[in-house]
């Protein structure tokens, strides 16, 4: 599982777009079905190749909500913490928008 310790934690947008909970938009999931854990799998995967991924949406997919991951990937080979952060951050900026919070946690393989 994630467990509890948080290496990075981004703030999102989502609040002063007036996000957060109970103060979204209504927007739970998307049009086509996919949740935002599938989106963000998805995104991760085709860019990442990871052999280790987990997903976890506290939102239920709605505005606003707090996103765990845990990526382990050779791409991250040689690449600082930061560096690998913000490769995770960069693939993810849409999905980031309507995010409170992100607790992310990569490892290098």
């Amino acid at each position: 599982g994630i467990g509890r310790r948080t290496i990075g934690v981004v703030w999102g947008p989502a609040i002063q777009n007036g996000g957060g909970p109970g103060l979204g938009r209504g927007y739970c999931g998307a049009a086509d079905g996919a949740t935002r854990a599938d989106r963000i799998k998805r995104i991760l995967s085709e860019n990442l190749s990871p052999s280790e991924m987990e997903v976890v949406d506290h939102s239920g997919g709605c505005e606003g909500g707090t996103v765990e991951i845990y990526i382990a990937s050779s791409k991250f080979a040689g690449l600082s913490k930061v560096l690998q952060h913000r490769k995770v951050n960069g693939l993810l900026k849409e999905e980031l928008k309507s995010l409170h919070a992100l607790s992310l946690r990569t490892k290098a393989e």
